[in-house]
């Protein structure tokens, strides 16, 4: 079996152009026989009415002598018949033979003062009278050594072309397949691990430069999966390794006997919160993982987002009322089709984040307003903001600023992970604006709702 593009190509060549040469010859024959039959016979036509003339003239003899000088003698040869069917005179050509019998059966025509052509070879019978007596003059067209030659030129010519250019095909072919092996030798470097390759053929203006230009944007972004891939990698074992340290160092302690009832309930209280802790890094990175498979469009219904919004307040008031924030929500009645449990996470953990970096005494405000085709949710605080360099991360897995690395504002960085990816699901936008002590502001558009404003 042929692996090779190469070979393929070289033997591609080789085979259609066969068949043009097949064909080409095949189509010169059927629009040429007819022409060059009929050229050639009206030259013997020509010729045999000379020699007819100096037949009757200057007699046999004289007519010898008169072809014997004649150059193109040799290519034609002539047959004179009595009119009683009688072989009276052959010359010419290259053999001094009688003309083949199956070719006099149009003799009795000529004979009877009927001018004869041929219409599938170069073959002509005239009629002409001697002393009142009928004969036939009949010419057959012999090409000889000189059709042989030029048979045997065009055919060379055919082989010539063929092995001409198979060769240029062999090395034009080569220079097709160049790039495609560079390619090759790239991908199995990308398979390998190693994503810095350069196949210099972005200059090229053809289908392999866009190919080439494709390539190296798949190894870009193949380097980009890898790179969050390692980073996922050692993000999870991080966050799974801190509170596993945390409880098996506190699990031995508790095994020794001097432990106070105190700090064993202290104990005990770390590791009861660094077992949450792991059991919420579960869930957002199991949440994570559905999210990302979700390929079907997200299931929709039509419920009060006001009324929804207010009851996440609610049941984080323990965590608000605390720091004594003040909530400051405005939320107009409105009516909109979503996925209702997604998106109580998402006001969940935006409204949760808003609570843990805002002081104490500090505010949040939440609004809510209607427009032709989407909504838009705000949620603004008075917290400790988000540092610039910050703020176009602050959406990445397990990305979390300097400011929240203390053990009171602890998190898994998943958070706004699965804010945004709940928020594109929904075909919507999120968006962020934070200075440091200044506060923060989420702003959160979900189109393609509908709306109802509800009766007072």
């Amino acid at each position: 079996m042929i692996k090779t593009i190469y070979v393929k190509v070289v033997l591609t060549y080789l085979a259609v152009t066969a068949l043009a040469l097949i064909a080409a010859s095949f189509v010169i024959a059927l629009s040429y026989q007819k022409y060059i039959i009929n050229s050639e016979n009206e030259n013997l036509i020509r010729n045999g009415h000379d020699i007819i003339r100096m037949y009757k003239e200057k007699g046999v003899e004289e007519v010898n002598s008169v072809l014997l000088g004649m150059t193109y003698f040799n290519t034609f040869r002539i047959h004179i018949y009595n009119n009683k069917g009688a072989h009276i005179y052959a010359a010419g050509g290259q053999e001094k033979q009688q003309i083949e019998p199956d070719t006099t059966e149009f003799l009795d025509t000529v004979l009877s003062g009927q001018s004869y052509r041929s219409s599938k070879g170069f073959l002509v019978g005239l009629p002409f009278e001697v002393e009142n007596l009928p004969y036939a003059l009949i010419l057959e067209f012999q090409p000889g050594i000189q059709g042989q030659y030029y048979e045997f030129v065009l055919v060379s010519m055919q082989v010539l072309a063929l092995v001409f250019g198979t060769l240029l095909m062999g090395v034009a072919a080569r220079y097709l397949v160049k790039p495609l092996r560079a390619m090759k030798r790239a991908a199995e470097s990308i398979a390998k691990g190693d994503f810095n390759i350069s196949l210099k053929l972005e200059n090229r203006k053809d289908e392999l430069g866009e190919l080439a230009q494709s390539f190296h944007y798949m190894t870009h972004e193949i380097k980009q999966l890898e790179n969050m891939r390692q980073a996922f990698v050692s993000n999870v074992s991080h966050e799974i390794q801190s509170p596993l340290t945390s409880i098996s160092g506190f699990s031995k302690a508790l095994q020794h006997q001097q432990v106070s009832e105190a700090d064993k309930n202290r104990y005990l209280a770390i590791i009861q919160s660094e077992s949450e802790r792991l059991s919420r890094l579960c869930d957002n990175l199991l949440r994570l993982a559905s999210l990302d498979n979700n390929s079907a469009p997200v299931s929709t219904e039509s419920y009060e987002l006001d009324e929804q919004i207010r009851e996440i307040i609610l049941s984080l008031e323990p965590q608000w009322s605390e720091k004594e924030i003040d909530i400051d929500i405005q939320l107009p009645p409105v009516r909109i089709q979503a996925n209702k449990d997604q998106l109580i996470q998402v006001w969940t953990n935006l409204i949760g984040n808003s609570i843990k970096f805002t002081p104490h005494g500090g505010k949040i405000m939440i609004t809510c307003k209607k427009r032709v085709d989407q909504v838009e949710i705000r949620i603004a605080d008075t917290g400790i903001g988000i540092a610039e360099q910050d703020l176009n991360r602050i959406f990445d897995r397990f990305f979390k600023s300097d400011r929240s690395r203390s053990k009171t504002k602890s998190g898994s960085g998943l958070g706004l992970a699965i804010v945004r990816k709940i928020i594109l699901l929904h075909k919507g936008f999120i968006f962020v604006k934070s200075k440091p002590g200044e506060g923060t502001t989420f702003t959160v558009i979900i189109p393609d709702y509908s709306t109802e404003i509800k009766d007072n």
